[in-house]
């Protein structure tokens, strides 16, 4: 979760490898989140929203309210031609940060199956950290060209 550009925070509640130190359990977090979740006043934003939402709601039986933006749809309205709408390469083109990739974080090439519960939480932490950081960023970079456009960048 990233509230501010350089403010963001992983909340952990499923690493399990050896001296993985104790978490809160699921459903304390999700005690903790509902109300902000169902916020509609609280704006959200996700990096492929729909994905988001199949967790929340399917997995955890949680909605989600207050939906402003879905950075990986506003970069396809803006520019349908360009060929990857996935963080790594949007953060890359928009606002020139390379990301930590998930196989760098999960010590894994692509195709291999990879836990994200083994990786340690200092890792996760700053991978976590940084893709909702990156989210938010890239949000502020293309809300104001979608605004301008009158264009909308939610799921009907």
């Amino acid at each position: 979760m990233a509230w501010a550009p350089g403010q963001a925070a992983y909340v952990p509640v499923g690493h399990r490898y050896d001296d993985a130190p104790a978490q809160l359990s699921i459903d304390v977090v999700m005690e903790h989140l509902s109300p902000l979740l169902t916020d509609r006043g609280l704006k959200k934003i996700a990096q492929n929203v729909k994905y988001e939402i199949k967790i929340l709601e399917k997995c955890l039986k949680q909605n989600i309210e207050g939906l402003y933006c879905d950075t990986m749809l506003a970069a396809y309205l803006l520019d349908p031609g360009r060929r990857q709408f996935g963080l790594d390469e949007l953060a890359l083109d928009l606002l020139g940060h390379k990301m930590i990739s998930f196989q760098e974080v999960t010590k894994t090439k692509k195709g291999e199956a990879a836990k994200f519960a083994k990786v340690p939480l200092a890792e996760a932490t700053e991978y976590a950290g940084e893709d909702a950081d990156v989210t938010l960023r890239i949000a502020n970079e293309l809300m104001p060209r979608i605004d301008a456009s009158y264009m909308s960048v939610l799921p009907d």
